[in-house]
């Protein structure tokens, strides 16, 4: 993911979650757990795209991640989930795209039998090159409904609130509508996914708004090869943002498209440990020359779960 950045505008629920609908108990239950992961990340193009800021040079960079979270199955149909995400890419020889991420998160859904609904709150810092950045508050409401154990159908509403530590101008509130569906197989194992999204952001400065809509679709298998577990993950994505106002640095309203395409292999050697490869590959196109780049991103991650 050359734009390794926001990521965290793309923090809506996990399909890897949605695949365990299917065989969850419905028994009051508790969880709690822990994972670290460790690794290195190479990027032809360095990028922060919440601010524009782009450079042409490959890097290679350190790749740390902590996460902590616990889940109470309060009753047969109330869930609760929270935690807390911590997330550090350092690059050797371009600080100024060093990026931590904390994110703190809560959750909780009701099963309604003939619907589940929930409501989520994320809260985000980012730090930049060691300095305060970003702060960000997404929270999303949602219903679900899961058809004949095979197919899981998500709507989401969000509503998204930046505030950046040095830039006012780029402070901004957003509003999104998203739909996702999971078709699962392979005793939930594996599934395909397709997700649709609307996306408006209005900023402080009128170039910087913009209606956006983008598409995404997956497909992941899990399968055994040489007595270990396995799973391979095939991402795409595409999206069109179209900006308000007339951007100052070419004298016209910005356009962008973005597409991107991942593969990513998980290679279990055990239950608690795992190897992750990663390719992707992204083509972004947008008359803002500086934001008009090809990149590939290569990653090599071991993650310990507890």
């Amino acid at each position: 993911m050359k734009r390794y950045i926001i990521s965290l505008c793309a923090l809506t629920v996990s399909p890897l979650l949605m695949a365990s609908i299917a065989s969850a108990s419905q028994d009051s239950q508790s969880d709690f757990s822990i994972a670290l992961e460790t690794g290195m990340e190479r990027d032809s193009q360095l990028t922060v795209e919440e601010i524009d800021q782009y450079e042409a040079a490959s890097d290679m960079a350190t790749h740390l991640q902590f996460e902590a979270e616990g889940d109470w199955q309060a009753t047969s149909r109330l869930a609760l989930k929270g935690g807390y995400h911590y997330t550090s890419k350092s690059y050797q020889d371009n600080e100024d795209f060093d990026l931590d991420i904390g994110r703190v998160f809560g959750d909780v859904s009701y099963d309604f039998s003939v619907l589940t609904v929930g409501a989520n709150q994320h809260k985000i810092d980012a730090k930049l090159a060691g300095d305060g950045f970003l702060d960000m508050t997404r929270t999303g409401f949602y219903a679900g409904k899961l058809f004949a154990n095979s197919f899981y159908l998500r709507a989401e509403l969000l509503d998204i609130d930046k505030r950046f530590d040095n830039l006012s101008d780029r402070d901004a509130s957003g509003d999104s509508v998203a739909t996702d569906g999971y078709f699962f197989f392979n005793q939930g194992l594996s599934f395909f996914s397709l997700g649709i999204e609307q996306e408006e952001e209005t900023a402080q400065v009128e170039h910087f708004s913009y209606d956006a809509t983008n598409y995404r679709a997956t497909f992941a298998h899990e399968f055994n090869w040489l007595d270990k577990r396995n799973r391979l993950k095939l991402n795409g994505r595409y999206s069109s943002r179209d900006y308000l106002g007339i951007y100052p640095e070419i004298e016209e309203s910005r356009a962008d498209t973005k597409n991107s395409i991942s593969l990513t292999w998980d290679l279990f050697f055990t239950d608690h440990f795992s190897m992750i490869t990663r390719l992707e590959q992204t083509d972004a196109d947008s008359n803002l020359s500086s934001a008009d780049y090809d990149a590939t991103q290569l990653s090599l991650i071991y993650r310990l779960d507890i």
